[in-house]
């Protein structure tokens, strides 16, 4: 069986992620959407290889269940990990960040539309985007990408973390007060 490096679905539908575990979500005012593929990825309905899915449900867990996230509007260089980092360069282009277990990170590529709506549109292995260079240029694509597959949806120019995620969260640049 070959590796399996990404995902990248073609244009159709947006299904909404459910909250893994409702009896531990807080609220469901946020809302993760995602090509069928990639669904079926994340829950484990379609498998790839290497792909840690119950990591992965622990983040969507506390994205969609309203739990604590972190987030960072200058990506991360740093190196803080939050788990949603706004990319540098390039028109608002954001990173679900899956950074469990190490050894098999993977990155859902997307946009907020409004505050707490996410959508996902690409899965990729961050070992597969190697780099700053070729994770810059696969990034500065996604604009073009987003158009194909969502036509004129808008997507949020903000300037706070807590206008694209409610609390509870945390912008990992930002001092503890």
């Amino acid at each position: 069986m070959p590796t399996i490096w990404y995902v990248l679905p073609q244009r159709g539908p947006l299904f909404e992620a459910p909250v893994p575990d409702r009896q531990r979500a807080s609220d469901s005012r946020r809302k993760l959407e995602c090509p069928r593929e990639i669904i079926e990825v994340l829950f484990g309905r379609s498998t790839i290889g290497g792909f840690p899915q119950p990591r992965f449900l622990e983040l969507i867990q506390r994205f969609v269940g309203h739990l604590w996230v972190s987030a960072a509007l200058y990506g991360d260089p740093l190196r803080r990990k939050p788990d949603f980092e706004r990319l540098t360069d390039v028109d608002e282009v954001w990173m679900m960040c899956f950074r469990q277990p190490k050894i098999s990170q993977w990155r859902m590529m997307g946009r907020f539309t409004q505050q707490d709506h996410f959508i996902g549109l690409e899965l990729y292995d961050r070992y597969f985007l190697d780099g700053k260079r070729k994770y810059h240029a696969i990034a500065a694509g996604f604009p073009t990408r987003w158009n194909a597959f969502m036509g004129n949806i808008p997507v949020m120019r903000r300037t706070s973390v807590r206008d694209y995620i409610s609390s509870p969260n945390r912008d990992v640049y930002e001092p503890i007060t």
